[in-house]
């Protein structure tokens, strides 16, 4: 069974999802307006047989939403917001050795 890897942004001005959407397995959110809530749940009810690790990155609306939904929060505020999200994928995905990045 694969996992998928769901990223929740907030409009990040540091994170180049460019990259990131090269990646086999990765689904990008970007999250705005007040239902935020909602658009996470809709996005996560997306495959429910299937495992899933996630991903906030952002501000304090992203990292508060990591902790009601005991996710893995990032700031958004470093430049390498990128590195340490491929980072996370290629560890949790088995990818270490992959080349990829």
């Amino acid at each position: 069974m694969n996992t998928r890897f769901v990223i929740f942004h907030f409009g990040s001005s540091q994170l180049k999802t460019e990259k990131l959407n090269e990646l086999p397995g990765i689904e990008l959110y970007l999250i705005s307006g007040p239902d935020a809530e909602h658009q996470i749940d809709m996005a996560l009810l997306n495959d429910l047989h299937c495992p899933v690790k996630v991903v906030f990155v952002g501000g304090l609306l992203a990292k508060g939403l990591a902790l009601t939904y005991g996710a893995r929060w990032l700031s958004d505020n470093t430049a390498n917001v990128d590195d340490e999200l491929l980072q996370f994928w290629k560890s949790e995905s088995g990818e270490v050795g992959s080349g990829i990045g």
